[in-house]
């Protein structure tokens, strides 16, 4: 999922900020690529979010490797156990809350 806001600084001038929303479970051998691939040629300004799903493999550890190596890209790691990339596997459909559906977000 990835989200995109205009910022206006000065004469016409803008700066293109972007979320990138990654679920995540035991994907460790991917997640590092997966992270080069959201930052490279990237010319805006990009905060990644990893909502983890309780990976018992490197993928955490690997995240981590990630922010050490590009400690200039902003990387939130949130843990959610009970929801996330597991869910998304077996078919449940991804639900907006009321305020998310009216832009409150």
């Amino acid at each position: 999922m990835m989200d995109t806001q205009f910022h206006r600084i000065g004469d016409n001038k803008h700066v293109i900020s972007v979320r990138i929303i990654i679920p995540t479970k035991d994907v460790g051998p991917y997640i590092y690529a997966c992270l080069s691939s959201c930052i490279d040629g990237a010319s805006t300004n990009a905060t990644i979010y990893i909502i983890d799903g309780g990976s018992t493999d490197t993928t955490l550890s690997e995240v981590a490797r990630f922010k050490h190596d590009y400690p200039d890209h902003s990387v939130v790691v949130s843990h959610d156990a009970c929801q996330g990339a597991g869910q998304n596997r077996q078919g449940n459909r991804f639900r907006l809350t009321s305020s998310a559906r009216q832009g409150e977000m």
